[in-house]
């Protein structure tokens, strides 16, 4: 079990970080949709190639760990937030995807519209990680 808490921590840590670069990008994109594809190009890339493999593997890690591991109220709340944060981010990179390939297009109503709910699903899959985390530390203290 020791191997699974240290992958999940290894993958969760990556996903944060990740996330995280991802609000930069955010960011340093509020630029016009013309002038985004470049790095709409780069962000999906992350996504693709960062983002899923760590969040696929705090889920696979996740769902290992509770073979070994009563069910309390506490790790309910964490398994909850887990998988809000893994369900909203897998969205998300769907999102992304779509976001790029309008923009390529440059069909920028569309591409308005799915930057905005693609930017709101973010908020939602960043906070369910954080709580997971959070929470999640309280298991390790002892709480």
């Amino acid at each position: 079990m020791n191997l699974l808490v240290f992958l999940h921590v290894v993958c969760a840590g990556i996903w944060l970080g990740a996330a995280l670069v991802e609000v930069a990008f955010e960011q340093a994109l509020d630029l016009s949709p013309s002038r985004r594809a470049p790095a709409l190009a780069l962000r999906w890339k992350t996504d693709l190639f960062i983002v899923t493999p760590a969040f696929l593997g705090v889920a696979v890690t996740g769902i290992g760990m509770l073979a070994f591991a009563p069910l309390t109220p506490l790790l309910s709340a964490k398994v909850a937030f887990g998988a809000i944060a893994v369900l909203a981010n897998a969205y998300c990179v769907w999102l992304a995807r779509q976001r790029l390939a309008l923009a390529e297009a440059r069909d920028y109503l569309s591409f308005a519209r799915v930057d905005a709910e693609q930017r709101r699903w973010g908020a939602v899959a960043l906070l369910g990680l954080v709580a997971a985390l959070v929470v999640g530390g309280a298991i390790f203290l002892g709480y």
